[in-house]
This record gives structure tokens, C-alpha cells and sequence, in this order.
């Protein structure tokens, strides 16, 4: 999430003087409310009957920095992901700022706050980006949303997977990222962490049958023949 030098077609620069900073660029500790998304994540669990710290582990993927303060990483709530492109703010203000920018700039994707709701597939999600950017009610909507995803699936393991991405070479791989998260905070269900959260590329690559019977000419096997009388065989890609 930190691979940005130049953001939007924007310099540095530019985005020095309007006091925003890439994540690369904040390596100084930023005060502020470290346990503002974990609160609002375990607030909205228990108001829409979710699993204990699923959400709070969906948000250590999602936005989850390195706090100097407590010396853990924990969900940031002034996150923004522009395009792919992660960037982490001092400020509620400056996560705005940027945002606005991203959109006048003609960003495809924007993912903002503590569970990263993107502005893009949810367009009615908030009223405006002061709210976006709320804890409480970034939580609540991820909340219901992560809900309405496991009533679609009958999974939450399925449901976490779908937070992401309903690909699954996206959503898979996501799913093991969180529930490893979450197996560090505890409390995880049995029925939710007994997957296997090393498990391999569920990508594999077949081989039919009849693939079997192709015959592979090289150059050794070529020389390796028998000279057979007449006209040279011509041997093409």
C-alpha cells in the first residue's frame, strides 16, 4: 500500500503543501484515537449480532497500521485507498482533503475509513465524508454489510471472503489474511477458524486426458531415430 510517488498525476509536492502524506512519508508517530475503530468495530458486532471480533479483524487488514503509541498494529480510522494505493492521515480533516482531491481527480476506486467502504460500490453508504470517515458509522455500515453478506451465503467465512472480492482468487486469499488476524485477537468460533488459514492457491492447473497423448519432439529425440530414406522432414514450430 505504499508503492505511490506520484498520486492522481500529483506531486509530492503538491500534496506537502496541502499537509497530506503518504504512508511511506508518515513515519513519524500520529496521535490520535488508536482505539476509536476497534471500539466502533466491537459496538457494531454486538448491535448487528455478528461474531465477536470479526470485524475488528476485517479492519486490521483493511486499514491496520503500526501504532507507536501501543506497539501493535490496529485498525487507523483516517485511511484512504485510492485505486489500490493505500495512504494514512494525521487527521479526520486530512483524509477529507485528500479524498476530495482523489474525486476532482477523477479516481476510479476510493476505499475510506476504519473498514475501508468503498465509495465506489456503495455510493449511498454516507451522507457526506465527515461521516464516511466516522468510526461509529464506517463500522456500522461495514457491519451491515458483512451481515447482509452472510444471510446471502449462509458463511461467514464465505461472507469475509465476499468483504473483498466474490472472485476468488481475491477473496480467498483476503479471507486467510483476516482470519489469521483474527485468530491474534481471539475469541474466533471453531466452526468460523478451523480452515486452514496456510492453505494453498486454490488456482490449480489441470491436465486433460487427452493432453496426455501428445507427443514432445525435441532435438535429442530427433537424433536419437533411426535415418529413414527420402526427403528431409521439415520440422515447423
Amino acid at each position: 500500500m505504499t508503492r505511490l510517488l506520484i498520486i492522481l498525476g500529483s506531486p509530492l509536492w503538491v500534496l506537502s503543501i496541502l499537509g497530506l502524506a503518504t504512508p511511506a512519508a508518515a513515519s513519524v508517530p500520529i496521535a490520535a484515537p488508536t482505539s476509536s475503530c476497534a471500539a466502533a468495530g466491537n459496538a457494531a458486532e454486538t448491535a448487528a449480532t455478528l461474531p465477536a471480533n470479526i470485524l475488528v479483524s476485517i479492519g486490521m487488514v483493511e486499514s491496520g497500521r503500526y501504532d507507536a503509541f501501543s506497539r501493535r498494529v490496529t485498525p487507523w480510522p483516517w485511511t484512504v485507498n485510492i485505486d489500490g494505493a493505500g495512504h494514512y492521515f494525521a487527521s479526520k480533516q486530512d483524509a477529507i482533503a485528500f479524498t476530495r482531491l482523489a474525486q476532482s481527480s477523477g479516481a476510479n476506486d476510493i476505499d475510506v475509513g476504519c473498514f475501508q467502504v468503498s465509495l465506489k460500490y456503495h455510493p449511498n453508504a454516507f451522507p457526506d465524508l465527515d461521516t464516511a470517515f466516522d468510526p461509529a458509522a464506517n463500522a456500522i455500515y461495514a457491519a451491515g454489510y458483512l451481515a447482509q453478506l452472510k444471510s446471502q451465503t449462509g458463511s461467514w467465512n464465505t461472507a469475509i471472503a465476499d468483504y473483498h472480492s466474490a472472485v476468488p482468487d481475491l477473496g480467498l486469499p483476503y479471507q486467510r489474511r483476516v482470519l489469521a488476524a483474527w485468530h491474534g485477537i481471539g475469541n474466533i468460533p471453531s466452526a468460523i477458524g478451523d480452515i486452514n488459514i496456510d492453505a494453498p492457491d486454490p488456482v490449480v492447473i489441470m491436465q486433460a486426458p487427452a493432453a496426455r497423448l501428445v507427443r514432445v519432439i525435441t532435438m535429442d529425440s530427433l537424433a536419437a531415430e533411426p535415418s529413414r530414406p527420402g526427403m528431409p522432414r521439415v520440422i515447423t514450430p
